[in-house]
């Protein structure tokens, strides 16, 4: 269906800043980045971006998860990001 609409729609944006002077970078790749590289290659992969807490629903994203991978479904969720409200 194609809703009428009065005026367009208007789509905005940002530029999602980062503080490279501040920031920690990686300091390579670890020892075991074969073995995870080949998991992450063998199924698909969900990645969530952001810091770990409550309000951003890491809790349900794995229980969804788990209930995925008891069905026997070959899926990778992967989280990077530091601890937030400590």
């Amino acid at each position: 269906h194609h809703p009428q609409r009065e005026r367009a729609l208007e789509v905005g944006w940002f530029h999602y800043g980062a503080d490279v002077q501040n920031s920690r970078p990686s300091t390579g790749m670890p020892s075991d980045a074969p073995r995870i590289l080949k998991a992450l290659r063998a199924a698909p992969s969900f990645l969530m971006v952001g810091t770990v807490e409550p309000r951003k629903g890491h809790a349900q994203a794995l229980t969804a998860f788990e209930q995925l991978w008891q069905q026997g479904t070959a899926v990778n969720l992967v989280i990077v990001g530091k601890s937030g409200w400590l």
